[in-house]
């Protein structure tokens, strides 16, 4: 009967990590998925607001160049790095040493384009928007207070989420390297050699025993 190797605590938590980190990944996605296909609808004509929430998207995929390849980009990676995460996962429960690699790389590869994202919405993005809100204000909840203060805390809720986003991220990637690289999980992810027995001392064999029948005489002289 083969033994079931115990997973260390370290590793189950980093595919813990992953699992969170890729769901969060696939809901980053759908929400990317529905900016690129409202900024593909035809405008329906309706005025800014609840009743047409795609306007901002329609107005980045005017004045922001490449913003739909951008957004499919960042999209389709973050679904495909999701579900990546989701089996590495499975894999590092496993003890298979091939996801161990692709948790640690995979986990930095997704770091880095993160920042690239929030590089790219921070300067590309953030001063489209802060234009959009300054041509059509969203009317403050109530009737209270100026469209100009409503704009501003738009602008800066965003930026603050973002600055949560990537610090989360850096986290995320900190966390599952140092996980996978102590000496715990190092040492889970070797294969042992098999033993092999010594091999067993050689008796002399014995000498063969004469037929009953056989009898001895002297040459006569």
């Amino acid at each position: 009967m083969s033994h079931k190797p115990t997973v260390p605590g370290v590793v189950a938590g980093a595919g813990c990590i992953l699992v969170i980190d890729g769901f969060l990944s696939l809901v980053g996605a759908c929400g990317g998925g529905f900016a690129a296909v409202s900024a593909l609808l035809p405008d329906p004509g309706a005025a800014v607001g609840p009743e047409n929430p795609a306007a901002l998207s329609r107005f980045l995929a005017r004045y922001v160049p490449g913003y739909v390849d951008a957004v499919i980009a960042f999209t389709s990676f973050h679904a495909l790095i999701g579900l990546g995460q989701l089996a590495t996962a499975r894999g590092l429960w496993r003890l298979r040493r091939r996801a161990r690699r692709l948790a640690i790389l995979s986990t930095l590869l997704k770091l880095l384009v993160v920042f690239v994202t929030v590089a790219y919405i921070m300067f590309t993005i953030a001063p489209a928007q802060e234009r959009f809100f300054r041509f059509h204000p969203p009317v403050p909840a109530g009737g209270s207070g100026a469209p100009g203060d409503v704009d501003a805390f738009t602008v800066a809720w965003g930026m603050s989420i973002l600055g949560v986003a990537a610090v989360l991220q850096l986290a995320v990637a900190v966390a599952v390297y140092f996980l996978l690289t102590s000496a715990r999980a190092t040492a889970a992810f070797v294969t042992p050699e098999p033993t092999v027995p010594p091999p067993a001392e050689e008796k002399p064999a014995a000498p063969a025993a004469l037929p009953a029948d056989t009898a001895f005489t002297t040459r006569p002289t």
